[in-house]
């Protein structure tokens, strides 16, 4: 099993690509390390994701957020953990993805490539935790 900092670790500065490597990605890349994450929602699936993107943001970040519940429970976000995955959101942005690595940290897929940035400037709308891993 890989640790949130193993992961992270080998993933930094990896370049973003929309639906190959993007912040769902990111977290479906992350999870297949320890549970088979659901492909389809609805009638999209995870390939598809990039085009609903881009037709249309809104609907995919509608889809996303029916995604992560469909394998994670929603946590208060005062609760967060290494491993928990952050709905984020920067000003007027459209919302994104980071996986939690702690010290006021996230995993982050940008325009940049894989970065660990701080938490500080973004607006954590929800907070989900897989219920197969345990966190220490």
């Amino acid at each position: 099993m890989i640790s949130v900092f193993e992961y992270a670790h080998s993933i930094i500065n990896k370049k973003y690509k929309l639906g190959e490597f993007d912040c769902v990605q990111l977290v479906v890349n992350y999870f297949n390390n320890f549970i088979d994450v659901p492909k389809k929602i609805d009638r999209y699936t995870i390939e598809t994701y990039p085009t609903l993107y881009k037709e249309n943001p809104i609907k995919a970040m509608d889809m996303m957020l029916k995604w992560l519940q469909s394998f994670l429970h929603e946590i208060e976000i005062n609760k967060m953990q290494s491993g928990d995955i952050a709905v984020l959101k920067y000003k007027y942005s459209l919302l994104f993805l980071g996986i939690i690595i702690g010290n006021g940290k996230t995993l982050v897929v940008t325009k940049r490539g894989a970065e660990s940035i701080s938490l500080k400037p973004y607006t954590i709308e929800r907070m989900f935790r897989c219920p197969q891993l345990l966190h220490s």
